[in-house]
């Protein structure tokens, strides 16, 4: 599930596409594969497509449909897919976007059209950057938390997922934390211990 503003720019969501037949991941699609399709549905209102368009790498600047799978290698099935500004439009609560191809099995993402108070009520920023432990890359659409105790029972700040860069910025009050992160191809031990300054 995603969480944007009303009204917010050029964003861009992450999403997981299994095999029909396996159902492992599959990171072999592209824009142009046999049946390859994405829609959005606003509430109460009809689906819309969205025109899938080739990006070359995960770092390529926002473009309505921009559609990529990001890494074979680090983030298995993983896709990128860079959502029209019509999704985000005040006036509806939520927004499904669907994606499918031929030979995958259809992926939907939730999208909670709302205003955003800040994450965390602390004073101060804190940002962390989730990458590949084995080669370094920045893992996006990862689910990133924050808890005061080592167990994970007091979460102050999150869920949020990570940005292309393998970010996300928390808003905590100096002192220690413990930074909690979910995703496919993330293999470090959780919790991670913060301290914020």
């Amino acid at each position: 599930m995603y969480r944007f503003n009303p009204n917010r720019q050029n964003n861009t969501i992450y999403v997981v596409l299994r095999d029909l037949a396996s159902g492992l991941p599959r990171s072999d699609q592209t824009a142009s594969s046999g049946g390859a399709q994405a829609y959005y549905v606003r509430e109460q209102q009809a689906p819309v497509n969205i025109p899938l368009t080739a990006l070359v790498t995960p770092e390529d600047a926002w473009t309505p449909g921009g559609f990529l799978a990001v890494s074979s290698s680090d983030a298995p099935g993983l896709y990128r897919l860079d959502l029209p500004n019509a999704v985000m439009v005040a006036g509806a609560a939520f927004a499904l976007v669907n994606v499918l191809t031929n030979a995958v099995i259809p992926e939907t993402a939730l999208i909670r059209i709302e205003y955003i108070a800040q994450v965390g009520q602390g004073a101060s920023t804190f940002t962390a950057t989730i990458t590949n432990v084995n080669t370094g890359n920045p893992l996006p659409g990862v689910s990133v938390w924050v808890s005061t105790d080592q167990a994970g029972t007091n979460v102050v700040a999150g869920s949020l997922p990570t940005n292309a860069q393998g970010q996300v910025t928390f808003y905590l009050n100096p002192g220690t934390y413990y930074m909690w992160v979910e995703a496919a191809g993330y293999t470090d031990s959780n919790p991670t211990t913060i301290t914020v300054t």
